[in-house]
């Protein structure tokens, strides 16, 4: 059996997909994770007939160790083992916006929004994590629908009309917080820290500078409130900078783009250059090595299916990454 993703003693690692190759003879694997090379205590333990498996939310900076191995009716097979780095991450201090309280009207439908504006961080930083803290007064929550936009313009829905009847709501979303459960004994109804409806890790790789826009859509009458507060945690990757061997910046052209992807760096460099290419989920999908004198070549992604990926380029002591999206 062969390991395919993370690759072993990989770094900077964030949110991976698990993935090995199949056996024609197995019909199930057992998969684990820990954060000790005994396995000592597992952080994750499954049984799959897939070949692959989302892990679940890791701490940064830490070393993981996981493991499979291939079941039948017969024989259990024997385990599999790698181990990954995630990311070191630095944080900014929570930022919350100014502007509340926010009043949302009862006499009907309308949306209100809150903004928190970033400022003056380096361009050469993008986003790895978003935690965001939100309090509501609002009867009837199940009237609300809750967005958050980043300055790159992606829109994720943090909250869908959730609790019925219910009331208020004081919490923070964190992909690593538990999933939406209502309190229907005292408001708030939605307390502590939870899972947004959508991915925060749909803002990986994007901007941190700029405005993030908190909207509340009350599709209907009757019931009123107002956003109480509305603050963002932004983390990014901290890389080391060594002048010449600083990824500045670099462009993907054309973006949207049906496979032929081109970049352009606006320097040249004097240490190796790896080129990756992730999904959503944080899996490498693609991996190329680039000569550093170059300022401008193409890859082939024509065999990746339609949807949202992120490029990155890293030297020894740097590295930048961009969206890109395939049609």
């Amino acid at each position: 059996m062969t390991i395919n993703s993370p690759n072993n003693n990989q770094l900077s690692v964030l949110s991976p997909v698990l993935d090995w190759n199949s056996i024609p003879e197995a019909n199930t694997y057992e998969v684990q994770l820990s954060s000790t090379s005994n396995f000592d205590s597992l952080l994750f333990s499954m049984i799959t007939q897939d070949s692959q498996v989302e892990a679940p939310e890791l701490e940064a900076n830490q070393t993981y160790f996981w493991r499979v191995n291939p079941i039948n009716n017969c024989v259990t097979g024997n385990f599999a083992t790698s181990s990954f780095t995630t990311k070191t991450l630095e944080c900014l201090p929570l930022t919350t916006s100014t502007d509340t309280p926010v009043t949302i009207i009862s006499s009907g439908p309308n949306s209100v929004q809150s903004v928190v504006n970033i400022s003056g961080v380096s361009p050469t930083k993008f986003i790895e994590d978003v935690n965001v803290t939100f309090e509501l007064t609002h009867t009837w929550l199940a009237d609300i629908e809750v967005t958050l936009t980043s300055p790159d313009g992606t829109t994720i829905t943090l909250l869908d009309q959730p609790c019925d009847d219910l009331d208020d709501v004081d919490v923070i979303f964190d992909d690593k917080g538990l999933a939406q459960t209502c309190n229907d004994l005292l408001p708030p109804a939605l307390i502590g820290s939870i899972k947004a409806e959508e991915k925060l890790s749909s803002f990986v790789g994007e901007n941190i500078n700029g405005d993030w826009i908190l909207t509340v859509n009350d599709m209907f009458s009757g019931d009123g409130g107002s956003i109480d507060s509305f603050g963002v945690e932004l983390c990014y990757e901290e890389t080391l900078s060594v002048d010449d061997n600083v990824i500045s910046d670099f462009k993907i052209f054309p973006n949207p783009n049906q496979g032929q992807v081109n970049i352009s760096l606006n320097q040249s460099l004097s240490q190796d250059l790896n080129l990756e290419v992730f999904d959503l989920n944080g899996r490498s999908l693609k991996t190329f090595e680039v000569n550093p004198s170059v300022n401008q070549f193409r890859i082939d992604l024509s065999d990746l299916s339609s949807g949202i990926y992120f490029v990155s380029l890293k030297t020894q002591n740097s590295k930048a990454v961009k969206k890109l999206i395939l049609k």
